[in-house]
C-alpha cells in the first residue's frame, strides 16, 4: 500500500482550549507538512506494517522530529 499525507493551514489559538502544544510548535510556519508511506497490510489478518518519510523541509533542523520510521499497527478490515 501507498499513502500520502499532508496538511496546510495555520495554527490559531482556538486549539487552546481543547489542549496545549509544546512551545515549539509556532505559528510562523509557511510551508506544509507532507509525508508519504510504503507499507504492507493485511499480514495474518491484522498487522499492519508501514515506512513513512516526511517530504520537504518543514521540521527539517529541529531535534524533536525524525524524517523517517517505521510504523507497526493492529487493525482489522472487513
Amino acid at each position: 500500500m501507498v499513502s500520502l499525507k499532508c496538511h496546510y493551514g495555520k495554527l490559531t489559538g482556538s486549539y487552546k482550549p481543547v489542549f496545549d502544544l509544546p512551545g515549539y510548535y509556532t505559528t510562523e510556519m509557511n510551508n506544509p507538512y507532507v509525508e508519504i508511506g510504503f507499507g504492507l497490510t493485511n499480514i495474518f489478518k491484522v498487522l499492519r506494517v508501514e515506512y513513512v518519510h516526511q517530504l520537504g523541509g518543514t521540521y527539517a533542523n529541529q531535534n524533536f522530529a525524525d524524517r523517517g520510521g517505521i510504523f507497526f499497527r493492529a487493525e482489522m478490515s472487513f
